[in-house]
C-alpha cells in the first residue's frame, strides 16, 4: 500500500489542481499562471468520504477469522482430563476483563526488554534502517515528482500529476506487487532474497545519476538576459511603465518569447477577453497566453522512460525489506517487529523526507513571490532548471547510497545468523497439514500443542 496509495494519490491531485482552489474560475489568471492554486483541499474531502464508505464493511468482520475458529473448536473438543506438559503452551479462550487488563500491564512492562532484543538483532536492525533510507524513493522523489516534471518540462500542475501516477503506478507500485509474488512463488531464502535488493537498489541508485542528464534549458525572458548571471529590469519595453516599483512576477507568451510580465513587454492595458493589448514588443502588439512559452524540449520522453524503467527494476524485491524484518525474529515476536520498523519508517523516513527535499529544492529558487502585505518571501515562482536537477537527483542517490551499504551489511550478517524456524509445523502440531501457512505468511501466530 505504500507504492500504490501515492500513485493513486497523484491522479486525484491531478483532478483536484485543475479545479480553483475556490471551485470559481478566477477572473485574470489561468491554469499556465504560476500564481494558479489548485483545489489543494478537495483531496482531503473525497478521501475522508472514501475512508467512511470503505470502513463501514469492517464493522461486520467476525470476532475470530475461520482458521483461528477452527482451532478453538479442536481445543474445546480435546479431553479436559488430558494433562499437558510443563513445555506446551497455554491456549485459553479470551479472559475477562480484569485478566485483560492485568495482561495489558505486563505486556507494557515487558515492552523495554522486547524492543532490546529487537534492537540488539543486527539483521533486523540493518535491515529496518535499510527500510527507512529506501522510503526516501516516496518520500522525497515521489513527493517533489510533480513539481520536478512542471518546473523542468514546463507542464501544468494537473499534467505533472498524471506523468508523475503513472510513473508511480506502473514502476513502483506494480513492480511490488510483482516483486512479492516472485519472493513468495519460489520461496527465495533471506539471503539471496537481500542479495538481489542489493542489485536492484544499485539500479536505482544509477538511474537517480542518469536522470540529471535530461532536462530543459533555463526560461529566458526577452530584453532581461545579462552575462553576469542577473537581470536586467530596465529594458526598453518597459519605459515609463515603472514596472521596477514592484517587480511583480508574471510571465506571459507571444508566441515566440516569454516576458517577466506584460509590463516587461510593454502592454498597457487588459481587455475584457483577458489578452493584453498594445504591448510594444510583443510580436503582433498583443499576448493571449499567461505563463512561460511551451518548450520544444524532448526530454521529458526520455526521462519519463529512463525512470519508468529504471525504477520498476529496481523495486522488485523491495518487499525483501519486509520479509526480512519478519523471519530474523522469532514468530511471537512479529508482530512487535514489524510494527516498531514501521513505526521507525514513519518517524524516521516518509515525515522528514519530504521536509529536508523542500529545504534542497528551495536552495534552487530564483524567484520568489513575496506578498505586498509583508516583507517575507512566499513560494518559490521559477527556479534555475539545472540546479534544481541537479540537486534532487543527486540527494535522492544520496539515501539510496545509503540504503544499499545498510542493506550490504544486511547481507554480511546473514551468512551466520540463525534464522528463527518457529514457523514450520511438525507432525505433532494441532494444525493439519491444510492449515500450515506459507513460509512467507506469518499471519498465524500459534505455538505447537504437545500432548505429555
Amino acid at each position: 500500500m505504500y507504492a500504490f496509495g501515492p500513485a493513486f494519490g497523484f491522479l486525484l491531485s491531478a483532478g483536484c489542481t485543475n479545479i480553483f482552489v475556490d471551485l470559481q474560475d478566477p477572473v485574470d489568471i489561468n491554469r499556465n499562471s504560476p500564481f494558479w492554486i489548485g483545489a489543494w483541499w478537495l483531496g482531503f474531502v473525497v478521501c475522508g468520504i472514501l475512508y467512511i464508505i470503505f470502513g463501514i464493511p469492517l464493522f461486520f468482520f467476525p470476532y475470530r477469522l475461520s482458521t483461528q475458529r477452527r482451532l478453538m473448536d479442536r481445543i474445546d473438543g480435546l479431553d479436559a482430563s488430558t494433562p499437558f506438559s510443563d513445555n506446551s503452551a497455554e491456549i485459553t479462550k479470551p479472559a475477562t476483563l480484569t485478566t485483560s487488563c492485568k495482561q495489558v500491564v505486563e505486556t507494557a512492562k515487558a515492552l523495554p526488554q522486547a524492543l532490546y532484543r529487537l534492537i540488539k538483532n543486527p539483521v533486523y536492525t540493518s535491515m529496518a534502517l535499510g527500510w527507512i533510507f529506501g522510503s526516501y524513493l516516496i518520500g522525497g522523489y515521489g513527493t517533489y515528482l510533480p513539481k520536478f516534471i512542471e518546473t523542468q518540462f514546463s507542464q501544468t500542475a494537473s499534467m505533472a500529476d498524471i506523468y508523475s501516477g503513472l510513473i508511480s503506478i506502473g514502476s513502483v507500485a506494480f513492480s511490488t506487487a510483482l516483486g512479492g509474488y516472485l519472493l513468495s512463488r519460489f520461496n527465495i531464502q533471506p539471503r539471496f532474497a537481500t542479495l538481489l535488493l542489493i542489485i536492484t537498489w544499485a539500479i536505482i541508485f544509477f538511474t537517480y545519476l542518469l536522470g540529471i542528464a535530461f532536462g530543459c534549458d533555463q526560461v529566458t525572458f526577452k530584453g532581461m538576459e545579462q552575462g553576469n548571471g542577473r537581470w536586467n529590469f530596465t529594458t526598453e519595453c518597459s519605459q515609463n511603465c515603472h514596472c521596477s516599483l514592484d517587480h511583480q512576477f508574471k510571465p506571459v507568451c507571444d508566441g515566440q518569447w516569454t516576458y517577466y510580465s506584460p509590463c516587461y513587454a510593454g502592454c498597457r492595458f487588459q481587455a475584457e477577453n483577458k489578452t493584453w493589448m498594445n504591448c510594444q514588443c510583443a510580436a503582433h502588439g498583443e499576448i493571449t497566453e499567461d505563463g512561460v512559452c511551451p518548450s520544444d524540449c524532448t526530454a521529458m520522453s526520455l526521462y519519463i522512460t529512463t525512470m519508468f524503467v529504471g525504477l520498476f527494476i529496481g523495486n522488485l524485491f523491495f518487499m525483501t525489506t519486509m520479509t526480512v524484518v519478519l523471519r530474523s525474529v522469532e514468530l511471537q515476536e512479529r508482530s512487535l517487529a514489524l510494527s516498531f520498523a514501521s513505526f521507525l519508517t514513519n518517524v524516521l523516513g516518509f515525515i522528514p523526507s519530504p521536509i529536508i527535499f523542500g529545504m534542497i529544492i528551495d536552495s534552487s529558487c530564483v524567484a520568489w513571490h513575496s506578498p505586498s502585505s509583508c516583507r517575507q518571501k512566499g513560494n518559490c515562482l521559477l527556479y534555475d532548471n539545472q540546479e534544481f536537477r541537479f540537486k534532487y537527483h543527486s540527494g535522492n542517490a544520496g539515501f539510496q547510497l545509503a540504503a544499499i551499504i545498510v542493506v550490504m551489511f544486511t547481507y554480511y550478517k546473514e551468512a551466520n545468523f540463525p534464522f528463527p524456524e518457529s514457523d514450520i509445523y511438525d507432525e505433532e502440531s494441532c494444525a493439519t497439514e491444510s492449515d500450515k501457512p506459507a513460509l512467507d505468511e506469518p499471519a498465524f501466530q500459534m505455538v505447537p500443542l504437545k500432548m505429555s
